[in-house]
């Protein structure tokens, strides 16, 4: 009894370090790509901090987007940044309230990725959180064969693993992961209008 405990807890230590390593490998991967070009179908900007969006609004700017959506945002929110820095330079101005964690982010952006049709997203969201906002999306998006890029609203530091919100989204990631899983609703009842 006490050798299969014993095998079991080792099995289970050995699995732990096998998926925390795959984590660093997936963090470390998205940490140091290149910034992507600035086109897509759509430019999705993960809402939770004003820079975010501040970003997601010159990046269109700069690029070529059909749609720009505000996931984590209210209408008044957004009709304020437009009264504030004008109107998008061509992409179709979309909002999505609903969301309030990032797994909802995923879901409720893929469902707009799908409703209008688009091949390729870019994600908008800070350095240290695009590892987790893309795990989602590509799982939102599993087999959809959509493009999905990250690009980091602020400046990535250069010791990265010296952050302290590297080792934060290390943890947040599994409970994203468990929600995600476990969150069988579907993401129906969306508002997606245009902004005027």
């Amino acid at each position: 009894m006490k050798k299969a405990l014993r095998t079991l807890c080792v099995s289970l230590a050995a699995l732990a370090a096998g998926l925390l390593l795959l984590e660093g490998a997936w963090f470390g991967t998205v940490y140091s790509r290149p910034q992507p070009a600035l086109h897509a179908d759509m430019l999705a900007v993960y809402g939770g901090e004003p820079g975010r969006y501040l970003a997601g609004w010159s990046v269109e700017r700069e690029g070529r987007f059909r749609y720009l959506v505000f996931s984590d945002a209210s209408a008044d929110f957004v009709a304020s940044m437009e009264r504030k820095h004008g109107a998008p330079r061509s992409a179709r101005l979309l909002l999505e309230p609903n969301a309030h964690t990032t797994d909802q982010n995923a879901r409720f952006v893929a469902e707009l990725i799908r409703d209008y049709g688009c091949r390729s997203v870019l994600v908008v969201s800070a350095w240290w959180h695009l590892p987790r906002a893309l795990f989602l999306t590509h799982l939102a998006l599993l087999g959809g064969g959509v493009d999905i890029a990250g690009l980091a609203s602020d400046v990535r530091p250069a010791r990265v693993w010296a952050d302290p919100n590297v080792w934060l989204e290390s943890a947040r990631f599994w409970g994203s992961l468990l929600t995600f899983a476990s969150d069988t609703r579907v993401a129906g009842g969306l508002t997606h209008p245009k902004v005027q």
